[in-house]
């Protein structure tokens, strides 16, 4: 908890609380809610630390030996994803060399 300083600073912060549960209730707790139905709690956190850790290396070594993380928040694991074009075409990814049409062009990804 807090301490207010003064009497009259606790009486309008005491004058505020309807309007603050209100807006609570109505906006944001709706939003909050939605977005941790759509995603857990800290994967904002997670995702986070991991794309630091890669633009650390990216930048300290000038190289990157996984492209990113996938994180599964049911089984509680993450796991790289490396640099190699069989492990993208998993993520339904293909080369440009292989995705090529009849006419030259390079074909639109999936």
């Amino acid at each position: 908890m807090f301490e207010v300083a003064t009497e009259a600073a606790s009486n309008i912060l005491l004058a505020s609380l309807p309007l603050l549960d209100r807006l609570l209730a109505e906006k944001i707790a709706c939003s909050v809610r939605v977005s941790l139905a759509s995603q857990g709690l800290f994967i904002n956190d997670v995702a986070v630390r991991f794309a630091a850790q890669l633009l650390y290396e990216l930048f300290s070594r000038g190289r990157l030996t996984q492209h990113g993380v996938v994180v599964n928040l049911d089984s509680k694991r993450s796991g790289p994803i490396e640099v190699d074009p069989q492990t993208w075409e998993r993520f339904g990814y293909i080369l440009a060399d292989k995705r090529r049409d009849g006419e030259g062009a390079v074909a639109e990804a999936a």
